[in-house]
């Protein structure tokens, strides 16, 4: 089975957003394709915009992101 990963930045929803159109599309042109997604964007947003199963997987994707976090614990 062929596979695709998108790695989608959880800043606000228009990241995610794209994002899904761009699923949406890549799974209307190769439906046979499973998507996996790594995000902190909430699962249930992909799960109401993307028609079908995919893979998620909640991890951070955003290196300015991770660093104000490291900076907070401080």
């Amino acid at each position: 089975m062929d596979c695709v990963a998108f790695f989608v930045s959880p800043h606000g929803f228009g990241h995610a957003a794209r994002a899904s159109a761009v699923m949406l599309e890549l799974r209307r042109r190769a439906p046979h394709v499973r998507l996996e997604i790594f995000t902190r964007v909430p699962a249930w947003f992909f799960a109401d915009t993307l028609q079908g199963t995919f893979g998620y997987h909640e991890v951070l994707t955003d290196e300015q992101q991770e660093a104000c976090i490291a900076e907070g614990a401080k």
